[in-house]
């Protein structure tokens, strides 16, 4: 039989029409799904009701309570429904269970319960950068410039350690171990 395709016309040989190219390039983008941030539409809104910028944000690992802070700290459900909002807080942790909050403002480490109620304050004598704590928040730990602060549930020191700039801080959950990169 007669090949009905000349040299260079056969359909698996590379394309020599810079339009069908394009054309083909632009089903194939159209047929791709969009982003994947155009189909997202928010269950819920909570807007900050001071001024100033939200700058983080934690979720218990039981997923009932959402902290988020910065100029202020709003603590909802995981239904968007606000429980508290007030205090203040850069650095971030939560309880396993929501219980508690960990935040740090300037040179201040706070425990916040779920209800809003503060519990206890600490001060440092170096802003605090970062905070961690263990699952039940019976250990932690909070740090900024070369200091390392450990604490208990109640706000009383454990032990500090002065060293190079550290960078995270994180508590193992068993809480026998704290993580440190400087």
């Amino acid at each position: 039989p007669e090949s009905i395709f000349r040299a260079g016309d056969h359909p698996l040989a590379p394309m020599q029409s810079p339009v069908l190219l394009l054309v083909l390039t632009a089903v194939l983008f159209l047929a791709l799904p969009g982003p994947a941030a155009a189909a997202v539409t928010p269950a819920w809104i909570e807007h900050a009701t001071t001024g100033g910028e939200l700058s983080g944000v934690v979720i218990s690992a039981d997923d009932s309570t959402i902290v988020a802070g910065g100029a202020q700290l709003i603590c909802l459900t995981r239904d968007g429904q606000k429980r508290w909002s007030g205090w203040s807080g850069e650095a971030l942790d939560i309880s396993e269970d929501g219980d508690y909050v960990l935040a740090s403002r300037g040179r201040e480490v706070r425990l916040i319960s779920s209800a809003g109620k503060l519990l206890w304050e600490q001060s440092m004598e170096v802003p605090i950068t970062e905070v961690s704590m263990v699952p039940n928040a019976s250990f932690i730990v909070a740090t900024g410039g070369g200091r390392v602060l450990a604490l208990d549930q109640s706000g009383r020191g454990i032990a500090s350690n002065d060293s190079l700039t550290v960078s995270h801080v994180h508590i193992m959950p068993m809480g026998n171990r704290v993580l440190v990169t400087t």
